[in-house]
């Protein structure tokens, strides 16, 4: 440090500093003078201190003097703008003439808006005149209080629409000057909002303006050509169509709107316009929200864009100016799927894990009535549901940051993805609990979304002519014009706590019936709490008073403010940590946030019942950090950015220390399925079934001593197999033969296994989907012959019975103890009459050294299982420690069930083993010892908490299957639980689509909504159908009590975010507990639905009492945002740690290396006896100097449609080594060795 900055530091520390302990530094760690807090005061409360009944107060007009109201009276051109964004306006907080009281500022259609001077106790004051910010005759949009000039005080930008925007520059004497025309700010057109930020951190801040659709006044010239098979929009046409091409060749010709516009602050009174600089002038679109945030932090801000209608949301991430453009749209790869009407948006740390979220708005309906009343005939969009990228759905999206390049989708889990026609979201700690909570504003001037009143638009505009614009405009409003508001309750949601939300709008006193856009938030009486003000459409704005602070000290808090000094004069961009006992929490400094709208510029933290602020860090726009240690509670806080050498230093990084990185190892595979429309035989089928796999089996396919891979096919795509040789992989071409000429099939489960007992390792693969008939002999399963050298051939059709099931799994065990392996084969589904149960079928081993044959037993020893459901896993395994290995199976739309071995029977003991009272949507299943007790548990994957259905024992989720509709005809109804009310899931125009009756019965949507499932269909016809139910959706593990009893615990909510196909219990991290790694994600549901995609992949850490943590993406480094299923361990690179390999529907396989060192894990491998040479079924006992047990079994198939290699992997840590290795043969024998070597064994069954 140089010393002309001690004597600084000095008086610091006894002027201001004497309770804090101070850190100052810089990412490169140069020296620097000391922080200095400018001010600091007491958060006090003047009001009565008894608490109130609801949390806010609503402050009438009487008592704040907020005589204002937002009047809709545009000119008679644009009077349709009543369906449009422009009839919306926002709200801007900010103290522009520095009392220390943030003042407000209300845009107005009609006159601009006003700026009111806050007074103190909530009592305001008119200065619109006074300030010289008349604005009369501006169409006000959007707003927001902006040191655009860095002269440390607040000047206010407005964006209009059809009007010049304005920029008010603050005469620090409580007047302001009008200068947009000078500054190069004051675009003409559809404005939304200028959004702030210091995007090249040179001290000032730049803008991006947001536009949308700005309506032409009459029909604008020119032509669309076609040029070389390319559609071509002439420029003077670009911003009011846009012509989208799909690739099918079809071509859609959409409303496009205004280019958006990148200003960049010269730093002396002009901006320059560089949006094809920085790369953000990628198209028209109807933009409606900006807001720019760090969630990479890596200092350099990035931008989300929230667009509206069928256009994709942008992501902007700033590249670090590393190159140009500064921008890179990074949308496609960073989200699973985007809102379709994206409108308001807002940044916080969620979950408090110190990393940034964002939620982002649209218009979903919270009840039964208005989903049905409002969803019309959704075939008309059925392009853009199935071919737009990213996908779009009518819901909120909430993207819970990962720390890595993709974030999680959690808006349904958290409970917070209906939340009716929303326009603006802020995420603000409401209650000062230190948890983020949202708020919602929520209507619109009119009840656009009614499906019947746009059918009878239709019918108004009958005969006009759709070139004449203007007419259809006159008459479009003349329709609407005499039509009621749709006005909504505003919504407010309690964050509690691991992704998860309550309502509790009206608790609070937030649930106010209004047309509600713009949101701003801000400490308005100086307590220290949020307060909140509200732009309503047609009436005054609702201004609340936050009474937080009234509770004692269950609502501690601290205000930060900053002041730059290299940075901008606000702070804005910075980035602010608070650590407590109670963990950590973050806030962001940016101006735009939710819609139209902009907050009070500072930092608001609750803190609960914490009494004490251990570590406060600053992370300055410039890049400088400042940290303070032992704050005290309840206090507001200025903090002035030290100044620094290097202002444009880089945040410094860590290299990843990820336990799996991902690598390709020359895995080069990619399943590919060909377009097949699932619904065209059954329309109201919930989920695809033509796209549940690939399979995935591993094993010694050469006989070279390496493990090998078996990939299935999608129908119309080959098999391969890869073969490993030094540590590569490579396709084994030249045994493709038998897979080509059955390449029609559609591949689900695949086994290597020695079905002839010549010691190699042949090939089961189980034909399903449904894109043949029943009974086709596309259905036929196939057995492959390996001659030893890897080749395969077909076997003969004797080899196998004649089963044309549509089937899911293979697993196989020597089930009558007689030397070979038997195999299970799943029935997954009947073609074209889902949820009707398939045939599932025990096939006993009767192979001799002539023949290879293969029996269908399931009759004759185990009755129950063949029609017992729709199967989507299984697993061999002895639940009960008997030496009889008994049968787990999976089931859709069933229990997990337990076919239990007596000595070569089976009987289904589901109930007694306390498995029949959840049924789920279950899809896989592992084994393992997870509480370490000696015997098997098992964890199961099913459909998780964040999809649309939610079940449980009270209120199932139903499925029924029968004629309706007297046509003879069997069709498909689902149906949920509003409370006691069994409702449709499906609309009106799906319905009546598959029976046309219910168009007669239900001539209009409202009578449709109204009714609950017996209101439209017979209690004869429910009764008389299949009824199937689930009440269990989480994943999650069967705890054995060693007699084959099981309690149920599910896994915690970060399993739950999506549905989980493959899995495995494996101990990852050589820690002597087992862990889970899933895969997850369905990309299959109806197109209403929309994918099931807010998953990565998960690995969840055992502690070796059935509890299990969940390791986040960024440091387990399991990302896998693709429709994954089938998942696998296996050593791919040779170094004895546990890998993982996971195969993708429609895309690549997934190879993630193990980085744990290899000396802490012990890997056992079974040489078995003829017939089974991997010793499938044997149960290993370890035990260890320090004398721990660990329990293992050796299976041939499980997980979903998976099939990992027979290899055993224990965690031994570094300080422990085998003492003994038990196992018991599936035969009955038992062995006992004593292995020379802890970290790679071979134990070989004994010679009889």
């Amino acid at each position: 440090m140089n010393t002309s900055s001690k004597p600084v530091r000095f008086r610091c520390l006894i002027l201001t500093l004497t309770m804090l302990t101070v850190v100052s530094c810089t990412q490169n760690s140069s020296p620097l003078p000391a922080p200095e807090v400018l001010q600091q005061h007491d958060l006090t409360t003047s009001r009565q201190t008894a608490p109130k009944s609801k949390r806010f107060t609503r402050v009438p007009a009487d008592v704040s003097g907020i005589d204002f109201r937002h009047v809709w009276n545009p000119p008679e051109e644009f009077a349709m703008q009543l369906n449009s964004y422009a009839c919306t306006t926002g709200v801007a907080i900010g103290d522009y003439d520095g009392d220390g009281l943030p003042d407000l500022f209300l845009a107005s259609q009609t006159d601009g808006g006003k700026l009111y001077r806050n007074r103190g106790n909530f009592q305001f004051e008119d200065v619109t005149d006074s300030s010289r910010l008349t604005a009369n005759g501006m169409w006000t949009t959007g707003v927001s209080f902006v040191d655009i000039d860095n002269d440390r005080d607040l000047d206010l930008y407005l964006c209009g629409f059809n009007c010049p925007n304005r920029l008010y520059l603050n005469n620090g004497n409580g007047t302001f000057q009008e200068q947009a025309e000078s500054f190069g700010l004051n675009f003409k057109g559809a404005s939304t909002m200028m959004s702030f930020a210091d995007y090249d951190r040179d001290g000032d801040l730049d803008a991006y303006l947001l536009t949308n659709r700005m309506p032409p006044e009459q029909h604008r010239s020119g032509t669309i050509r076609k040029v070389k098979g390319k559609v071509i929009v002439p420029d003077q046409l670009k911003e009011f169509m846009h012509v989208m091409e799909l690739p099918n060749g079809e071509v859609y010709d959409l409303l496009a709107a205004q280019y958006d516009h990148f200003y960049r602050n010269n730093g002396d009174g002009t901006f320059a316009e560089i949006s094809a600089e920085v790369g953000v002038n990628e198209r028209p679109y109807h933009g409606l929200s900006a807001i720019w945030w760090d969630p990479n932090d890596d200092g350099w801000p990035d931008l989300y864009v929230s667009n509206d209608f069928t256009w994709p949301d942008h992501f902007y991430q700033h590249n670090g100016n590393r190159e140009k453009p500064a921008f890179i749209d990074r949308i496609h790869q960073a989200v699973p799927h985007i809102p379709w009407f994206s409108m308001g948006s807002d940044i916080g740390d969620i979950n408090n894990d110190g990393q940034l979220d964002l939620i982002a708005t649209d218009m979903a309906p919270t009840t039964h009535y208005r989903s049905k009343l409002t969803m019309g005939d959704m075939t008309v969009f059925q392009w853009f549901l199935d071919g737009a990228e990213p996908r779009q759905y009518m819901r909120n999206a909430l993207f819970v940051n990962t720390g890595t390049d993709h974030f999680l989708e959690a808006a349904q889990m958290a409970g917070v993805a209906n939340t009716d026609w929303t326009w603006s979201v802020r995420m603000a700690d409401l209650d000062c609990d230190g948890r983020l909570d949202l708020l919602m504003t929520t209507g619109m001037s009119r009840d656009f979304e009614n499906a019947d009143l746009a059918l009878e638009l239709k019918e108004h505009l009958k005969g006009s002519s759709p070139t004449d614009l203007p007419e259809l405009r006159r008459l479009a409003f003349e329709f609407w014009e005499d039509k009621p508001r749709q006005a909504e309750k505003n919504l407010a949601f309690r964050n509690t706590g691991e992704l998860k939300f309550e309502s509790v709008g009206d608790q609070w006193g937030l649930d106010d019936v209004a047309v509600s856009s713009g949101c701003a938030t801000g400490d308005l009486d100086g307590d220290g709490d949020l307060d909140l003000v509200i732009n309503n459409f047609g009436e005054p704005p609702s201004v609340y008073r936050n009474e937080s602070s009234l509770s004692s000290n269950q609502a501690n808090r601290v205000k930060i403010q900053l002041r730059g000094s290299t940075s901008n004069t606000y702070g804005i961009g910075s980035k602010i940590h608070v650590e407590t006992d109670q963990g950590i929490q973050v806030r962001y400094l940016t101006l735009a946030r939710g819609y139209m709208s902009s907050s009070e510029p500072a930092a608001f933290f609750g803190l609960g019942e914490t009494t004490k602020i251990n570590q406060l860090t600053i992370k300055w726009a410039s890049g400088a950090v400042q940290q303070f240690h032992d704050l005290a509670v309840n206090k507001s806080y200025t903090i002035q950015e030290p100044a620094t050498t290097d202002p444009t230093a880089e945040p410094s990084s860590n290299p990843s220390t990820s336990q799996f990185i991902e690598s390709k190892l020359a895995l080069d595979l990619q399943h590919r399925e060909q377009p097949y429309d699932d619904f065209a035989k059954q329309p109201l089928l919930p989920n695809r079934l033509s796209q549940l796999g690939p399979g995935l089996a591993w094993g010694d396919i050469d006989g070279d001593g390496t493990t090998d891979l078996f990939m299935g096919g999608a129908a119309g795509d080959i098999s391969r197999s890869l073969l490993q040789r030094q540590k590569q992989f490579d396709i084994n071409q030249e045994s493709l033969s038998p897979f080509i000429r059955d390449m029609d099939m559609e591949d689900m489960g695949v086994l290597l296994f020695d079905a002839d007992s010549d010691g190699d390792r042949d090939l089961y693969v189980v034909s399903g989907g449904v894109e043949c008939e029943a009974d086709s002999e596309q259905l036929r399963d196939r057995l492959y012959l390996n001659d030893g050298q890897g080749q395969f051939r077909s076997a003969t059709r004797s080899a196998l019975p004649d089963i044309r099931d549509s089937g899911s799994c293979v697993v196989a065990a020597d089930f009558d103890r007689d030397g070979d392996l038997d195999l299970f084969i799943g029935g997954r589904v009947v073609p074209g009459e889902y949820p009707t149960p398939p045939i599932s079928r025990l096939l006993r081993n009767d192979s001799t050294s002539q023949a290879v044959s293969f029996t269908d037993v399931t009759e004759e020893i185990a009755p129950s299982l063949l029609a017992s459901g729709m199967v989507t896993s299984a697993l061999w395994t002895d639940v009960d420690a008997d030496g009889w290995t008994d049968l787990l199976v999976t089931y859709e739309w069933g229990p997990v069930k337990l076919f239990r071995n007596l000595r070569g029977q089976f009987e289904d003991q589901t109930e007694t083993a306390g498995l029949a009272k959840r049924s789920g949507w279950f899809n896989g299943i592992a084994g393992g010892d997870i509480d370490l007790d000696g015997d098997l548990d098992y964890v199961v994957t099913n459909f998780g908490q964040n999809t649309k259905y939610h079940a449980n024992p009270d209120h199932p989720v139903h499925i029924f299957f029968g004629d309706f509709d007297q046509s003879g005809k069997n069709r498909i109804l689902e149906a949920t639980y509003k409370g006691d009310r069994l409702l449709p899931v499906r609309g009106k125009s799906c319905s009546q689509h598959a029976m046309p009756f219910l168009e007669t019965k239900f001539p209009t949507y409202h009578e449709f909504a109204l009714q609950d499932l017996t209101g439209l269909y017979t209690q004869q016809c429910l009764n008389e159908a299949t009824r199937l139910d689930v009440t269990e959706l989480d994943t999650g593990v069967l705890i054995n009590d060693g007699y084959g009893q099981f309690t149920w615990q599910p896994l915690p909510r970060m399993a739950q975010i999506a549905p989980s196909f493959g899995v495995s219990l494996c101990d990852f991290d050589a820690d002597g507990f087992l862990d889970i790694a899933l895969a997850q994600n369905f990309f299959g549901p109806q197109r209403e639905t929309g994918r099931m995609n807010g998953g990565l992949g998960l690995l969840l850490m055992g502690n070796g009492t059935g509890e299990f943590e969940p390791r986040w993406p960024n440091e387990s480094g399991i990302v896998i945002p693709e429709d994954a299923k089938s998942l696998t361990v296996v050593d791919v690179d040779q170094n004895l740690t546990p890998d993982i390999v996971v195969s993708t529907n429609d895309g690549p396989l997934k190879v993630f290396q193990n980085s744990e060192p290899a000396d802490r894990f012990c890997t056992i491998r079974l040489q078995g006896p003829p017939g089974n040479p991997d010793g499938v079924g044997s149960r290993v006992t370890i035990e260890t100097d320090n004398k721990r047990r660990f329990v293992g079994e050796v299976y041939a198939g499980g997980g979903y449609l998976s099939q990992s290699p027979a290899t055993l992997s224990f965690g031994l840590g570094c300080d422990d080594n085998v003492a003994a290795v038990e196992v018991k043969w599936p035969d009955g024998t038992t062995t006992r060795t004593q292995p020379k070597d802890s970290r790679s064994i071979r134990i070989d069954y004994p010679e009889q």
